[in-house]
């Protein structure tokens, strides 16, 4: 079975593990275009009783039927089991999206890549920071282990009668209110994945020093974080020193490293940063293949020839 006959079976087939209010008529195979471009192919609900339907998507329950690893029978009882528990209950007045008194509370921003994004940004508000892209979105809560969203477009800036910039002050409020920051040193951030303590095995502390992990308290989307107020002082902090590199590590969080001219060179710092991009970082979860420092004008580029002046980036 190939997966193009996979979901059409799962769409004829799914209706006998629902409640007889859902018809099969109102379930649809859809492709959505994702973050850089990346194309998923998900299953929706589109009946007359719920306003917003999440989508399922059908690759990884495919490869794990392929592999055996799920019987068809538990598919079709998860993929039901998520349309009947997951509907998204944050946004029950999404029919009156037009008024922006009522949208503006769920409004946020996220980072991305800009020429990744190229033709998405044509139809989507947003403001250009390097090569990178702030966008905007309605976010509705956290729905399937992700945060459901509403990707806000220039037809509804449009109808809500407001600029980006207007959008964009709102954004930064409710994201830092919705999304805190979190900002951490590495060490803390392994000890909590691992359960071991680099202290405990003797390590110099200047290890785990030596990085601050930069994200939000959910860390989904948490790259722009390093946009948030305060954020330059707290990686000050942690770091204990004046200057730090940015490292986009994903769409998820940035890592932050001192400047050392005398410890590693730009050229070695972008070279891992584009190997790891293509050996570990999921296509719809890459931000950037470049180094960042926070400069006169904000989050700006790292050229691997370029000499930095230190006192120009402290101001």
């Amino acid at each position: 079975m190939d997966f193009k006959e996979f979901t059409e079976q799962i769409i004829e087939a799914l209706q006998e593990y629902l409640p007889d209010t859902f018809q099969r008529s109102d379930f649809c195979i859809q492709d959505i275009q994702k973050n850089n471009g990346v194309t998923f192919t998900g299953i929706l609900y589109r009946g007359d009783d719920i306003r917003v339907s999440p989508i399922i998507y059908l690759r990884g329950f495919y490869d794990r039927f392929v592999k055996g690893e799920m019987e068809w029978g538990d598919i079709l009882r998860e993929i039901a089991g998520q349309f009947t528990t997951d509907r998204i209950p944050v946004f029950s007045e999404l029919n009156n999206i037009r008024d922006f008194n009522i949208a503006r509370q769920f409004v946020t921003f996220r980072l991305i890549n800009a020429g990744k994004n190229r033709e998405f940004l044509q139809d989507h508000p947003h403001r250009r920071i390097a090569d990178l892209a702030i966008v905007y979105v309605l976010t509705l809560g956290e729905v399937l282990g992700t945060e459901a969203s509403i990707q806000i477009t220039n037809e509804m800036l449009q109808n809500w009668n407001i600029t980006v910039e207007e959008l964009h002050h709102i954004a930064i409020e409710n994201s830092q209110t919705l999304f805190p920051l979190e900002a951490s040193p590495m060490e803390d951030i392994l000890a909590e994945l691992t359960g071991i303590s680099i202290m405990d095995e003797h390590s110099e502390r200047n290890l785990g020093m030596s990085m601050a992990v930069i994200t939000n308290k959910k860390r989904m989307y948490g790259a722009v974080a390093i946009l948030y107020d305060g954020v330059e002082d707290k990686v000050r902090r942690i770091l204990q020193c004046t200057d730090f590199y940015i490292i986009p590590s994903s769409i998820h969080e940035c890592i932050c490293i001192p400047v050392d001219k005398d410890c590693i060179s730009v050229e070695a710092i972008t070279q891992m940063i584009r190997e790891v991009n293509q050996t570990q970082v999921d296509p719809e979860e890459f931000l950037s293949d470049n180094l960042y420092i926070i400069g006169e004008n904000g989050l700006e580029v790292v050229e691997e020839d370029t000499t930095l002046d230190m006192e120009l980036i402290a101001g």
